[in-house]
């Protein structure tokens, strides 16, 4: 049998694209380590990003508005938090490099192509029995 024919492939239950950003953010979580309320903040501000993404299509506006006050405040609202509550958590979030320079760490983000309705990742492990 050649092993490097194998695919595996799990099909996750349909969810919404709210939903999405959550599992993806907990998906990466070993790359972030945010706390689960900070993890819950970024999914939403992914999820923001994601709606924006939609109608613009120049990036450098798209993260103006993404990290603008009121897309942070839409975010307070939406989790029923004081703006000071929200940028504590924005400063926590900054701290583990997903916010640099104002603007989400690309490699955050998720490649969602625009009009697609489902998202394939493909893992590869490269094993390597002498790191025993």
């Amino acid at each position: 049998m050649n092993d490097n024919n194998i695919n595996k492939t799990f099909n996750l239950k349909p969810v919404d694209f709210r939903q999405f950003f959550v599992y993806w953010v907990n998906f990466i979580k070993p790359y972030h380590n945010l706390s689960e309320k900070c993890m819950n903040v970024f999914a939403e501000l992914l999820y923001q990003r994601y709606l924006f993404s939609q109608s613009i299509s120049d990036s450098n506006l798209l993260e103006e508005i993404v990290m603008n006050v009121s897309t942070k405040n839409k975010i307070a609202k939406h989790f029923n938090i004081t703006n000071n509550n929200l940028n504590l958590i924005y400063r926590r979030i900054s701290a583990q490099g997903v916010i640099k320079n104002n603007r989400i760490n690309p490699l955050f983000i998720p490649p969602i192509e625009k009009d697609k309705k489902s998202f394939k990742l493909l893992f590869i492990f490269n094993v390597d029995e002498s790191k025993k």
